[in-house]
């Protein structure tokens, strides 16, 4: 045999040997929880056709890898402990997975306040120094928006201890400390949530071709052709900028298209400039609300600043160039790159961004549940809602959310137990009952989401704050979740939620409203019930006296002599105080569809 051949033969048999290596995906790895007293699924990827086994525990399967080289199997149940070592064999090549726990797996998802850290919540410091959990993990997902299934993601398990903690989600924390408390055996948490995303995003795309929901599907191919149009002008014209030494108050005076853009996640900020007396002013909207900047000028240098939602100043700073605008957002927690062109005058704004990709429907599902679709785990925590509360998409809601359940049902193969948050309180106080509320109607959604079998709700509606969408006590939230769990789940004689409306019965001037889950119903602080609205057929809601009796509330009020609709705890930000005697508040409900 020659060198030459010799060398060649080698190369092949060195790239047969990389193609057959066996790969796992990111969530099959160390420190990880797998389901208890349920068959064990394990994938990843091989050579083609190859032959896989996978031992733990003392259970062993096999498998062979598809034409793309793709297996599948299943160990056998085992029951809760460990640490185990799994390890998964191909014709040459073994890959071990080290302290394995079997016991009980969830997966929480949703959008900011389910992604808020444990260094973020209540009692943060004490927390995370007592954080000494071996049997709790959390397998954090990386964020990822795509159109395109994906058959992995970015993560890996860790431990709570508290070098780890004050990164976990801290609803998903404070949810597995309860369970693991209770049930004594170690628990994993799937955490895959991003914070200002609707419900559908986390649904398949397949989901809405439902009559209700198809429309959705037409109206963001719509937005995003003329976003594909106004953008290409727009990046064609920007391509040509070239910074100019010194600009003047009257080049910037107009209407701005502006772009900015935080890694892959783009948003627009149409901004126009004008002048107040000798000073040019930069006037837009942001999370905060309508901002008023003055704009400095230095040479072609061009800067405003402005107070931030969250506290300190947000600095923008650009060059200018022939109606352009080139430079940088530096606020106090995150920095964005700006591209801006002046709109030509009288021209309507351009739609330049549309529907952001972590806001396209499947577009979280593809890139964040699909991957681990495949996971053995007992059910779902969700916190979620905040972004559909408006007028376009309230009402929608209920069909949306009950289309993600089933789809992630679907998705398992199973009925997954599905837990959730109903939307805190937030916001100003209405003085008066409103007639329209998106926060209400997103609220009572979710109540009427219920109907699905295997679901439960924590109600929020008494832990919220009025100036901070994210509420600090996740503790009490994990809990209430954990409650509903640790009842309908693991048979814990445990009562796991408030008073929920079933009926009304109007007679005359008063109407008698019985509810779910009553017992020891009560007022929070032993005060007269509030939080009731009544209206009649001219659908003008006031405040309405109640009183408790057993199990139901009478309602009335004598500014209406023949009631057609009662609310509880309609708005914004509502003042309630009905709970039970396990001191779970009642959940805001409304008797009419108006």
């Amino acid at each position: 045999m020659n060198k030459a051949f010799a060398l060649a033969i080698t190369g092949v048999l060195m790239a047969t040997s990389a193609a057959a290596a066996i790969r796992l995906p990111a969530i099959i790895s160390d420190h990880m929880v797998v389901q208890q007293q349920a068959p064990i699924p394990l994938w990843g990827w091989a050579a083609p056709n190859e032959p896989v086994t996978a031992s733990m525990g003392g259970k062993v399967a096999s498998a062979v890898a598809d034409d793309g080289g793709v297996w599948h199997l299943a160990l056998p149940p085992l029951d809760a402990g460990g640490p185990h070592e799994l390890a998964v064999s191909g014709a040459a090549d073994e890959v071990r997975v080290e302290d394995v726990l079997v016991g009980e797996v969830w997966l929480g998802s949703g959008q900011s306040n389910m992604q808020w850290p444990v260094s973020g919540a209540a009692n943060a410091e004490q927390e995370i120094a007592a954080a000494d959990h071996p049997g709790i993990r959390m397998f954090t997902v990386a964020r990822n928006a795509t159109a395109e299934p994906q058959d992995d993601v970015a993560g890996q398990w860790q431990v709570a201890n508290p070098d780890s903690v004050g990164a976990f989600s801290a609803v998903g924390f404070y949810f597995s400390r309860q369970l693991h408390r209770r049930l004594q055996h170690p628990v994993g948490f799937i955490h895959s949530s991003w914070g200002g995303t609707p419900v559908q995003a986390w649904t398949r795309r397949s989901a809405f071709a439902k009559p209700l929901l198809a429309p959705l599907l037409a109206d963001e191919r719509a937005l995003l052709d003329q976003v594909a149009q106004d953008r290409a002008v727009f990046d064609s014209r920007f391509q040509s900028f070239a910074a100019d030494s010194n600009v003047s108050a009257d080049e910037l005076v107009g209407a701005w298209d502006v772009v900015a853009a935080i890694g892959p996640v783009e948003f627009e900020i149409p901004t126009m400039i004008a002048m107040d007396g000798d000073m040019p002013v930069a006037r837009f909207d942001t999370f905060g609300g309508l901002v008023a900047a003055p704009v400095t000028i230095e040479g072609g240098e061009v800067g405003w600043s402005f107070a931030a939602a969250n506290g300190g100043q947000t600095q923008v700073q650009a060059a200018y160039g022939s109606g352009r605008l080139s430079g940088t957002i530096a606020a106090p927690q995150f920095r964005a790159t700006l591209a801006a062109i002046k709109r030509a005058e009288n021209a309507p704004p351009r739609q330049l961004v549309g529907i952001g990709l972590p806001s396209r429907i499947g577009h979280l599902f593809a890139g964040m549940i699909e991957p681990v679709a495949a996971y053995g785990i007992k059910g779902v925590v969700w916190y979620q809602g905040e972004a559909n509360a408006n007028r376009g998409e309230a009402h929608l809601y209920p069909d949306m959310f009950a289309t993600l359940i089933e789809d992630w049902r679907l998705a398992w193969g199973r009925p997954l137990p599905f837990y959730f948050v109903q939307l805190a309180n937030f916001q100003q106080r209405e003085t008066e009952p409103p007639l329209d509320s998106s926060w209400a109607e997103v609220r009572d959604a979710q109540r009427r989401t219920l109907a699905l079998p295997n679901t439960a709700m924590a109600v929020a509606i008494d832990i919220g704050d009025a100036d901070d969408i994210h509420p600090k006590n996740k503790q009490e939230v994990g809990r209430r979740l954990a409650l509903a769990a640790l009842a309908r789940q693991y048979g814990q004689p445990v009562e796991y939620s408030g008073p929920l409306y079933r009926e009304a019965h109007f007679a005359g001037a008063e109407v008698r409203i019985a509810f779910d889950h009553a017992d020891g119903l009560r007022t929070v602080d032993g005060g007269p019930v509030v939080g009731f609205a009544i209206a009649g057929a001219d659908r003008k809601f006031v405040w309405a006296d109640a009183r408790i009796e057993g199990k139901s509330i009478v309602v009335w009020s004598d500014a209406v002599a023949n009631p057609q609709a009662v609310r509880y705890g309609w708005g914004v930000n509502p003042a309630t105080n009905l709970t039970n005697r396990s001191g779970l508040p009642a959940s805001p409900f409304r008797t009419d569809r108006w």
